[in-house]
């Protein structure tokens, strides 16, 4: 009987300090319910083992931490899709708004102006003062290309230094999660809690992915390997060290290091996340655009040189271009030439020496309405049209797939949620449980005082 009742009291005091840990723990989430990254605890509860003198009891076996690594998984890979999208489509608007030719900016404007230059020098060949207006429309659209260049070259160089960044940003999350993983390895290894710093570790993964894909293994000590853009960038408690510069061509390089040891570059066509946007529209959208509008630069100047060389000015001389460009250099270059600049006698408009001669004028007027670009198929008028719808519809489908993505990235963050977040009613609940239990352990303790107090009166 003394057995049986000392056994009691073990039952009873086992019972109230396991409710009490697990109404300690429901507190906890109560408590954490708006804490970001915050993953609800749950205390396993386990029966104790009879023995030949014991009738067992209640232990913790465990204090476990909610998580669903395949939602976080695809978490961490369509919020980088997101981010890559958004980071590409708000790199593009400044290039964009550069070509908004409703807000005055672009060439539109600048190339109307150029060709009613020309229809005026037609109807007034010998007007110095309509030459002059030629010469003034040339400055003016070779400026407009200008303007737009520079806004383009400026977007590149700001891009280069968001990037480089976003690379120290990488850089300093990786160091932290290698750290974490250390702490976690010893933590558990010790059989502590490890779960604040598995909290931790994730928060900094969901920032990491938001700068570059990322995909992660979990060790069997609990340590984390991540890979991001294809590299090892964390492994155990060593991390890798990103960095962005130009390669030759004036593109972003990346290139990782591991423990100081030599940079390697490596491919980042398919990086993810906002590098992977910024890599996007710096160095295959804006390099597009660049790229029209060399061309498109290059065909104003040869259709209208073409033209002004077989013209003649009120001097009598022939064989003089209107636009000087060099075509290794591109937009850039792309000026009045030195031949007529400050001198509107010299602009061509006759055939020959007569003068008061206008058929190259009027040919120079119908250059709005000749095929002379993209390789004699378009406008100037209609390429540069495309040249700007391409740029628009790039950013279109990019700010389209960050909607896109974002919205699925908050169904799967709600689904992570309903896994991991803390419900109130639910706490409340478990609270409310445990609370009962406890109660009823402490009645078993109290009878076990009853029963002692009978057993020494009787004796």
């Amino acid at each position: 009987m003394p057995v049986a009742l000392s056994n009691l009291l073990h039952v009873a005091r086992d019972a109230m300090s396991v409710n009490a840990k697990a109404l300690d723990v429901t507190g906890q989430n109560i408590a954490n319910v708006n804490t970001a990254g915050y993953a609800r605890r749950r205390v396993e509860i386990q029966a104790r083992a009879a023995t030949q003198d014991s009738y067992g009891g209640v232990t913790v076996g465990s204090i476990t931490r909610a998580a669903d690594q395949l939602t976080q998984r695809r978490l961490l890979d369509v919020r980088g899709q997101e981010q890559s999208a958004r980071e590409r489509g708000d790199a593009l608007a400044p290039v964009e708004a550069a070509l908004n030719d409703a807000s005055g900016t672009g060439l539109a404007g600048g190339l109307t102006r150029l060709f009613d230059a020309f229809n005026a020098l037609a109807s007034k060949p010998t007007d110095t003062t309509v030459r002059a207006g030629v010469l003034s429309a040339a400055e003016g659209i070779t400026q407009d290309f200008a303007l737009v260049t520079e806004s383009i070259d400026t977007a590149r160089a700001d891009l280069l230094a968001k990037a480089q960044g976003y690379t120290r940003q990488l850089n300093e999350n990786a160091r932290a999660i290698a750290e974490l993983n250390g702490s976690i390895q010893s933590a558990l290894s010790a059989g502590r809690d490890a779960a604040d710093l598995l909290d931790r570790r994730d928060q900094l993964l969901g920032g990491l992915s938001e700068l570059v894909d990322v995909q992660i293994a979990t060790n069997p000590n609990g340590s984390l390997f991540v890979r991001a853009a294809g590299q090892a960038l964390v492994e155990g408690s060593t991390s890798s060290t990103f960095s962005v510069d130009l390669d030759a061509s004036g593109n972003l390089a990346f290139k990782t290091s591991v423990s100081g040891s030599p940079a390697t570059a490596f491919n980042a066509s398919t990086m993810g996340g906002k590098l992977g946007g910024i890599r996007q529209a710096r160095d295959e959208d804006m390099t597009a655009t660049r790229q029209r509008l060399d061309a498109l630069a290059g065909d104003l100047a040869a259709s209208v040189n073409a033209l002004h060389e077989a013209g003649f000015g009120l001097d009598g001389q022939t064989g003089r271009k209107l636009f000087a460009f060099d075509p290794t250099i591109g937009v850039r270059s792309l000026a009045v030439d030195a031949s007529v600049a400050g001198r509107p006698e010299r602009i061509a408009a006759s055939a020959n020496t007569a003068t008061g001669g206008n058929d190259v004028a009027r040919q120079l007027a119908g250059l709005d309405s000749s095929k002379t670009a993209a390789g004699g198929t378009k406008t100037l008028l209609d390429s540069y049209a495309d040249l700007v719808g391409d740029l628009g519809l790039r950013r279109q489908k990019a700010n389209g797939d960050a909607d896109v993505k974002g919205a699925l990235a908050d169904q799967v963050e709600a689904l992570q949620q309903s896994t991991t977040g803390v419900s109130l009613d639910e706490e409340m609940v478990e609270l409310t449980r445990f609370q009962r239990a406890f109660e009823a352990s402490s009645k078993l303790l109290k009878t076990f005082d009853e029963l002692m107090q009978t057993l020494i009166n009787s004796a």
